[in-house]
């Protein structure tokens, strides 16, 4: 019996340390992928309504729509550009 005990503790305890160095190991390499993660939703979430307002306003531009017409109260400027000489 008493051989039995001394081999059953020498394996709990090596196999303590594997466990401890496993679960170590891994919580290291994903403390990176939760932060990026993390940072990615905060940037988009916090982007998102700036850039659909920005999408709207940009649709309505000549650049956008070279067929649109403008309306009254835009100020249109049609000049050529001369190189300095």
């Amino acid at each position: 019996m008493c051989h039995r005990s001394a081999t059953f503790n020498i394996i709990f305890i090596v196999i303590k340390k594997i466990t401890k160095v496993v679960f170590a190991g891994a919580i290291k390499k994903s403390i990176p992928l939760i932060g990026a993660t993390l940072g990615f939703a905060t940037t988009f979430f916090s982007f998102k309504p700036c850039c659909e307002n920005l999408r709207k306003v940009l649709r309505e531009t000549y650049l956008y729509n070279p067929d649109r017409k403008p309306e009254n109260d835009e100020l249109i400027v049609d000049a050529e550009i001369k190189d300095a000489e």
